[in-house]
């Protein structure tokens, strides 16, 4: 049997200072926001503390 991850969509307001360091940090890890808040979410790190977990994720993604 297959496993099947099922998902929630979570709308959020953001004053536009906080969305432009989003966006900012995003560009640097080379993915897109709503990506790069998920990973934010899934790892309890903020901004730049993120980096680590990109790579990690980018070797994955590589690797398989």
């Amino acid at each position: 049997m297959t496993e099947r991850k099922q998902f929630k969509v979570l709308k959020i307001k953001f004053d536009l200072e906080l969305y432009d360091q989003l966006l900012e940090e995003a560009r640097k890890h080379n993915t897109d926001v709503p990506t790069y808040v998920r990973w934010c979410a899934q790892t309890g790190l903020y901004l730049e503390d993120l980096s680590a977990f990109v790579r990690t994720k980018r070797q994955d993604k590589e690797a398989g």
